[in-house]
């Protein structure tokens, strides 16, 4: 594959000399002059970059990101065979920059070892701007298909308990959330896995609660309050790429290595790598 991300293609030099935004301006910035974009639909699915000039620049979506890091050491890599700057990024907290091994290098090639290419709202805004655009038209492909085969009527978009209905939710809630196996949205965020403040926290937060309320019975429900709870955070659920509509499950690819997983009785897990974030069964 053309481009891929791979750390020894890029030189080791970087521009941490220049400002974020003075690189940013570069007309060889990796968000710059992108001339057409294609969303791939297998493993690591690649999110292929066509520049004006002809480079091609092919980036994992597990690269790609919906929010920036809040404090980040950041450092600017040109890709060798395309000319391309690429910004790469870590958390100051991230355990390796504490890696004895790493005391006796020079900073850059230090850097070189930590820091991965990153792509996010304040990094690179026109190519997070397309990967939300593309995985719009693959959310549509999917809608499409529950109309056409008629799975059911979706879940009204954010229904509203009465005072009566209010009892009821919250027996409903003790049974629901007390299943075996369940994980829930306080116990993910009691382990400090994810930014409590962030997109993905905002997602799962509205996730549950839309689950409690009316309890998913098939996949096309469940999906409907996945797409509810993202559309309410400002994200795309992401893209299909495994299973389908009809079948036993759906999987579902989403920026930042996250998964979510839903089953034909409506369960749904989401997963950060393999870390279950979320899991919640009717």
């Amino acid at each position: 594959m053309a481009g891929l991300l791979d750390p020894s293609e890029f030189e080791l030099s970087s521009f941490g000399a220049q400002r974020i935004e003075e690189v940013q301006a570069d007309p060889a910035f990796v968000d710059n002059e992108i001339s057409d974009s294609i969303l791939g639909t297998e493993a690591p699915f690649p999110f292929t970059l066509l520049y004006r000039k002809g480079q091609r620049l092919d980036i994992p979506l597990s690269n790609v990101f919906s929010e920036r890091l809040s404090s980040a050491i950041t450092t600017m890599r040109k890709h060798t065979s395309t000319g391309r700057i690429v910004p790469f990024q870590a958390s100051q907290d991230d355990p390796a920059l504490r890696d004895p091994s790493l005391s006796g290098l020079p900073s850059e090639e230090a850097f070189s070892r930590i820091l991965k290419p990153r792509f996010d709202p304040t990094l690179t805004p026109n190519i997070v701007s397309l990967v939300n655009q593309a995985q719009s038209i693959f959310l549509a492909k999917g809608l499409l298909k529950i109309i056409l085969w008629r799975l059911g009527p979706p879940l009204a978009k954010g229904a509203a308990a009465t005072a009566g209905d209010a009892l009821a939710s919250t027996v409903t809630t003790q049974t629901v959330l007390s299943k075996m196996g369940t994980v829930t949205v306080e116990s993910t965020l009691a382990r400090n896995i994810i930014n409590p403040a962030g997109k993905l926290a905002a997602v799962i937060k509205g996730i549950q609660p839309r689950f409690v309320v009316s309890v998913p019975r098939s996949l096309s429900q469940a999906f409907t309050i996945v797409s509810d709870a993202a559309g309410a955070a400002g994200l795309e659920p992401g893209i299909v790429v495994r299973g389908n509509f009809l079948g036993e499950s759906l999987v579902i690819q989403n920026v930042g290595n996250v998964t979510t997983t839903i089953l034909k009785s409506g369960e749904i897990v989401i997963r950060l790598g393999d870390t279950i974030l979320l899991r919640l069964i009717p």
